[in-house]
């Protein structure tokens, strides 16, 4: 049976909860739900919600090493699978609630607007080309550590080379996957690889440390040191390093500088959930979270779906003319999702697993 890393679990679980916050508030304010200073005011909580994507991305680093699926063939078949649940999320998150919200508003601009959206770049189209991007790796056996180059390379090219400017936007949505094109080009591989490049760089360290323990406690110390130093230091050369730290919550443009100090703050809080997760002994929480963290792919579509068709149920109600969600509401929504979507996801693993136990129990048989 493969071994577990319960503190990994717990990391994905923190990385992808909070999602909803940011999701909603970015649905609702492309919709009209809420004015400016909603959004304002919610700035604050949603950059550290936001702060989930970099967890969650180096956990994607991290699932490639540790995975027992891990031949090229396997890489590219995952990869295969992310685009397509893509595509699948997109036409339920975006074009069928573009088409209604069309009808209901009679305003065609919705459907090409919701068209753009459902082929710009995205976590799972991102997912498909980093697992694309390991299956060559691993085709030509790659060590860790030229993985890790690779992915800087790219970032420091996409990030000072000056931005392509696309005039059609259907082709700049399409190579805002890739490259950095505008705010829409949510995850572009050029820049973001790197993260997931951080995270397998640093499970292939942490696998061959044989002392855990001793290896988080000096990891606690040294990047909160770090951190606490590199924020010193940029304050005195004037970097708003804070603007590094909300990138992706404000234009998801990545410096090499915003993912070093996302990567301390990743490590420090690594090493506390770590030290919490060593002293669960309850099986049914390790359960929970164990369940929670192999859905983590079902929980992200849900509550994306979620998302996007409540908040075209609110625009029908009347949210967005005469009356917008105040921040209260906003949160209230937020937290609502979450709720929802954990159960469904929950329930949907659980009947994942009973299937699973009885084409088991028929094979046997």
């Amino acid at each position: 049976m493969k071994k577990r890393y319960i503190e990994f679990d717990i990391a994905r679980v923190i990385a992808l909860v909070l999602m909803p916050l940011a999701h909603i508030t970015e649905a609702s304010m492309n919709s009209g739900l809420i004015n400016e200073s909603t959004f304002t005011e919610s700035a604050f909580i949603l950059k550290i919600a936001s702060l989930g994507v970099f967890v969650f991305m180096c956990m994607l680093g991290v699932n490639i090493l540790l995975t027992g699926h891990n031949t090229a063939s396997d890489f590219a078949k995952r990869g295969g699978q992310m685009l397509l649940l893509g595509v699948a999320l997109n036409i339920a998150r975006y074009i069928i609630p573009g088409i209604l919200g069309a009808v209901s508003h009679d305003n065609m601009q919705y459907i090409l607007r919701t068209f753009y959206y459902s082929i710009a770049s995205d976590i799972l189209y991102f997912s498909a080309i980093c697992f694309f991007f390991f299956a060559l790796s691993k085709k030509f056996n790659f060590k860790w550590y030229l993985i890790l180059i690779i992915g800087c390379v790219f970032n420091l090219l996409d990030f000072y080379l000056p931005t392509p400017v696309i005039h059609n936007d259907i082709l700049g949505a399409i190579l805002g996957n890739f490259t950095y094109i505008n705010e829409d080009s949510a995850f572009s591989a050029t820049q973001w690889l790197v993260v997931v490049c951080v995270g397998y760089a640093f499970g292939t360290l942490y696998l061959k440390c044989d002392n855990k323990s001793a290896f988080y406690k000096k990891s606690a110390v040294v990047s909160l040191a770090f951190l606490v130093a590199t924020i010193v230091v940029c304050k005195l050369l004037r970097i708003e390093i804070f603007n590094e730290i909300g990138c992706q919550y404000e234009n998801y443009n990545l410096s090499l500088i915003g993912v070093f100090v996302l990567f301390l703050v990743y490590l420090f809080l690594q090493s506390i959930v770590y030290f919490i997760s060593v002293n669960i002994k309850n099986a049914k929480i390790i359960r929970f979270i164990v369940a929670f963290s192999k859905g983590i792919t079902v929980y992200y579509i849900l509550q994306w779906i979620i998302v996007c068709w409540a908040s075209l149920i609110l625009g029908i109600v009347g949210f967005g003319e005469d009356r917008y969600l105040s921040c209260i509401g906003l949160m209230v929504c937020g937290i609502l999702i979450i709720v929802a979507s954990t159960v469904l996801t929950l329930l949907f693993q659980r009947n994942r697993a009973a299937k699973k136990k009885d084409r088991n129990t028929v094979s046997l048989t």
